[in-house]
């Protein structure tokens, strides 16, 4: 039997070679997916751990405990502790030890709650301009804390734990920036400035020997490492669940990063594997129907070994035998080919593999599943061709030996019938599942077999009629068409995969522009420099002294702590450094009225105030200014003015280049027995007691400054109510302007009031742009933002928007400018960063650094997108257009195999026509024409099937695992891209088509 198979493949070699390059299809795309999926899950896991934040990959183990005045000892017994309790995250030597504790610094009048904290190897992470501390009581100061504080390097100052107690000395010793910011070392929040608080204050370890730094509390920090998150047998949130229940018990507490990132590389993960299943199920079926239909397509040669064997009295098993071996030797042949294609493919689309998630863990898991998968498969092309089979095993001899099969039509119109049913129901089912990406292929089934039936039908007809009206080419290539046995499922076969190849080619385009719409939308400009500035105003002039033009940068602060979280731009800018995309919808003036107005200005170095006391005590005036250029802030203390009316002069210090007046506050002499001098000013605190505090009034009538002399608050300016207002939010002192002098009032007891007059640098209320909804507050009362910590100034909701650059579908947009004059009176709590133009100049970095900005990072929209490509759906996409590729190769194979099975029986009909006298070139074209319609017809209802599948399968499938969609979805399916693939496949299967046909010479049809 095995000669006879031999015998058999070597008189059609044609047609075992086609067969086997469906073998090899059809085991490639069963063994690549557990390739694909193994390799491209962990390198989006890896992508997306190397996009986190720090604080999404570091853990952090605390303890409130005392250094029993040796801090050294206690920080290397506290390590030991926490290493002998926490295995297995990491190497050991990559974790830090610090301590921290909050301490109260006094400067005058103001009291701060700083972080005092030590942690190994910080000065590697800082530039420090100075030395690191070394000794106790040596500290550094940020370069924001310093300015904010008024402190300079070499300055003495005292720390307490508590207001009255013991106070700690220390010297400043230098200033820090952070050399890398967004870097894991600084992924612990408890060694970063919290919320609107100040950056801490680092210091040597031997400054908590001291007894006043009692109670500090002990940290241990540690980044995860990537394979925690990217090996699929590390289950980063079962480990520290178990590690924190193990610490918990010792008294310790574990600090966890979010289930954020584990989140996202789950979702990625499940995106990959439904892709990848998704896809291979698809080629594999198209592989199945390409071999079911070979052996239909085959069968007419081997009914007549059937015929003769059975003559002979062979049984029907080695009929069967004789009939499958012929197909199923090229297919077993095909299987290490395609096992070892599958695994190039696997690798080249998704990358090394690491293996699978358990029980399929390993390397050698993968295999396993591969093996199986392409067994699997070339078990069900073997079940396709046997099925073809049993139809001539139940015929007949004199059947079998006929040159013409029966054309049992209705017998495949009930078999097209169900097919329809079985393909529209399993895209019911599919709708709302992981593997709705087949949907689009089971529409196009029900279009393709539905279009096939109707073709074969109307190629009938229009032959007839062609031949009767003496067309002849025309008429016998319809006929071809309409009789070519198989011919209208090989045409069906041809759509699926044609209309597969378009929805795959489509999506996979459509993700471009997705995740370049995400990118630009997250980023809001071209390109971004993440940086670091003392201060909003220090930020918008290093950003115009750099780019004078307003035409390359642009100067942006992002506040996601907020509430709501806000972005301030400056907007004189926006239009045409980053521009306004439409999906925001229309965009408002954000430029209050007044904004850029001459505002009071000090050039001098001593101010001068003229005042009347109209209450029972002495009461003095805080005068808060900001220079113009550094934005750095200083207050000038003027007083006490004993009762009746003085005048209090006062040095001012850093407004060299000009300062503008920010706010006048109202304090009062330190209260008897409070410690320290009793004539010192100081502002009422919550923990003064309200007897300490007595009835204040001041009429303020002129303010002016000396060396050089001009005049700074005029009586016009002192008497104008619009110059002047309150904090909007708690009970305010009452501030009268009129009659050209200024009174400002506090009743008795007044330790809640706010006791600050600020002055009008823009008009209120502030313009906004809001999306999403109002905070709860806003729907209250009158909305108010708290703008870099100045405090809360009213807004006005000037225009709505479905979404804002950066902070997406919720948040607040103002303008930056008016918002530090507005907010002056504080430092910017969020992120500082500068819009780049597209065609912004490569020097232009380096300005920026020359303006004093420190530049800590660089994104743009390109490499924000290729990010993105590297996530789950994307490579999903990716995997999804090979196998729709392998699906058309299937059906390429499948027309070979069409045309070499017909060959013989198409060169003896176009003969006799010949001998009727039929030109040979009419013979000759006529003989290729009907295969020729076949995939003509096949392309064209493909092209129709995939327009038909993009509107009846609904919107496309999310572009991201996390949910995110484009405010302006990309169109799966453009016109353009759907042409060009159409002409790029029909040009595909019209080279199959005539190298398959190469043998129909005209010479043969004589």
């Amino acid at each position: 039997m095995f000669g006879l198979v031999l015998s058999a493949l070597r008189a059609r070699a044609a047609q075992a070679w086609a067969v086997f390059v469906l073998a090899v299809l059809l085991v490639t795309a069963a063994a690549a997916g557990p390739w694909f999926a193994a390799g491209a899950g962990r390198r989006a896991a890896a992508a997306d751990v190397a996009a986190a934040p720090a604080a999404e990959r570091t853990i952090s183990v605390r303890r409130q405990t005392n250094a029993d005045g040796d801090p050294e000892s206690a920080l290397a017994a506290y390590r030991d502790t926490v290493e002998r309790l926490l295995p297995g995250f990491g190497p050991a030597g990559a974790a830090t030890v610090g301590v921290a504790a909050d301490m109260l610094l006094n400067r005058g009048e103001t009291t701060t709650k700083i972080p005092v904290v030590y942690r190994d190897g910080a000065c590697q992470h800082l530039q420090v301009d100075g030395r690191c501390p070394q000794a106790a009581g040596e500290v550094l100061l940020s370069v924001a804390a310093a300015d904010a504080l008024g402190l300079h390097t070499g300055d003495a100052l005292e720390l307490r734990n508590r207001p009255g107690a013991k106070a700690v000395p220390a010297t400043v010793v230098g200033r820090y920036e952070l050399a890398d910011a967004a870097g894991a070392y600084w992924g612990d929040s408890l060694f970063r400035a919290g919320d609107g608080g100040p950056d801490p204050m680092f210091t040597a370890v031997g400054t908590f020997e001291s007894p006043q730094l009692a109670g500090p509390t002990f940290a241990y920090t540690a980044e995860l490492p990537e394979s925690a998150f990217t090996d699929p047998g590390s289950p980063v949130a079962d480990r520290l669940r178990a590690a924190g229940f193990a610490l918990g018990r010792a008294g310790l507490t574990l600090v966890a990063p979010g289930q954020g990132l584990v989140e996202r590389i789950a979702a990625d993960r499940a995106a990959i594997r439904g892709g990848a299943l998704a896809g291979t199920l698809a080629a594999v079926v198209l592989c199945w129907f390409a071999l079911a239909l070979a052996g239909r397509q085959t069968a007419r040669e081997r009914r007549g070994d059937a015929g003769l064997l059975k003559l002979r009295g062979g049984s029907r098993r080695r009929a069967l035998r004789l009939g499958v071996g012929q197909l199923a030797v090229p297919l077993l042949a095909g299987l290490p080919f395609g096992l070892g294609l599958g695994w190039v493919a696997g690798r080249l689309l998704g990358g090394p593999a690491a293996g699978l998630a358990p029980p399929f863990g390993g390397v050698a898991g993968a295999w396993l599943l591969a093996g199986l998968a392409a067994i699997g498969a070339v078990l069900g092309g073997l079940a396709a061709i046997a099925a073809g089979e049993l139809a001539v095993l139940r015929a007949p001899v004199a059947v079998l030996l006929r040159r013409v099969p029966s054309p049992g039509k209705a017998r495949r119109a009930a078999v097209d019938v169900i097919l329809v049913v079985l393909a529209g129901f399993a895209a019911a089912q599919l709708w709302g599942t992981g593997l709705r990406t087949a949907v689009p292929l089971l529409v196009a089934v029900v279009v393709a077999v539905a279009a096939a039936r109707i073709l074969a039908g109307a190629a009938s007809r229009a032959g007839s009629g062609a031949l009767r009206a003496g067309r002849l080419r025309a008429g016998l290539a319809a006929v071809a068409l309409s009789r070519q046995p198989g011919g209208d499922r090989l045409m069906a076969l041809i759509a699926v995969a044609v209309a597969g190849v378009c929805a795959a080619t489509g999506g996979w385009l459509a993700g471009f522009d997705a995740r370049d719409a995400r990118a630009a939308q997250e980023l809001g400009a071209p390109r971004v420099l993440t940086v670091r500035a003392a201060n909003p105003t220090a930020l918008l002039e290093g950003v115009r002294r750099a780019d004078p033009g307003g035409r390359e940068a642009m100067a942006v602060v992002v506040d996601r702590t907020s509430g709501p979280p806000v972005i301030a731009v400056d907007t004189a800018r926006l239009a045409a450094v980053a521009g306004w995309r439409p999906e925001y919808g229309p965009l408002p003036s954000l430029r209050p009225a007044g904004t850029g107005a001459d505002e009071p200005g000090i050039t001098g170095g001593r101010l001068v105030v003229r005042a009347r006391n109209d209450g029972a005590g002495p009461v003095g005036l805080a005068v808060v200014v900001q220079n113009t250029v550094t934005g750095r802030r200083a207050t000038v203390t003027l007083g006490p003015l004993d009762r009746g009316e003085h005048e209090a002069a006062a040095d001012v210090t850093g407004c060299a280049e000009t300062c503008r007046l920010v706010r006048l506050d109202l304090i009062q002499p330190r209260p008897a027995g409070a410690g320290g001098p009793s004539d010192e000013l100081v502002k009422p605190t919550a923990d003064t007691p309200p007897s300490d505090v007595a009835a204040a009034t001041l009429t303020i009538t002129e303010v002016r400054q000396e060396a050089p002399a001009a005049r700074v608050l005029d009586a016009a300016f002192l008497g104008d109510p619009r110059q002047w207002r309150t904090g909007p939010i708690g009970p305010a002192m009452q501030v009268s302007a009129r009659q050209g002098a200024l009174t400002l009032s506090l009743p008795d007891a007044a330790w809640g009031f706010d006791d600050r007059v600020y002055v009008m640098g823009a008009g209120l209320p502030l313009p906004a742009v809001l999306a999403g909804e109002a905070p709860a507050p806003w729907r209250l009362g009158d909305p108010a933002l708290d703008l870099f910590g100045g405090g809360a100034v009213p807004v006005h909701v000037a225009g709505t928007a479905p979404l804002l650059p950066v902070l997406g579908g919720s948040g607040v947009l103002v303008d930056l400018d008016a918002a530090e004059r507005l907010g002056a009176g504080g430092s910017a709590a969020g992120t500082d960063q500068v819009w780049l133009a597209a065609g912004a100049g490569p020097g232009l970095t380096d300005r920026l650094r020359a303006a004093g900005l420190t530049v800590l990072g660089e994104d743009s929209v390109a490499a924000r997108a290729d990010r993105l490509a590297a996530r789950g759906p994307a490579v999903a996409e990716r995997y999804r257009l090979f196998a729709a590729a392998l699906g058309l190769l299937a059906a390429a194979a499948a027309l070979a195999v069409a045309v070499a099975a017909e060959r013989r029986q198409r060169g003896a009909d176009l003969r006799a026509l010949r001998v009727q006298g039929l030109p040979a070139r009419t013979a000759a074209s006529a003989g290729r024409a009907g295969s020729g319609a076949v995939v003509l017809a096949g392309v064209v209802t493909g092209l129709l099937a995939a327009v038909v599948a993009r509107f009846a399968s609904g919107p496309p499938l999310p572009y991201f695992a996390d949910g995110w969609h484009p405010p302006a979805p990309p169109e799966p399916l453009p016109p353009l891209a759907l042409l060009a693939t159409g002409a790029v496949v029909l040009l595909l299967l019209a080279l199959v088509w005539r190298v398959a046909t190469a043998g129909d010479a005209e010479g043969k049809t004589r």
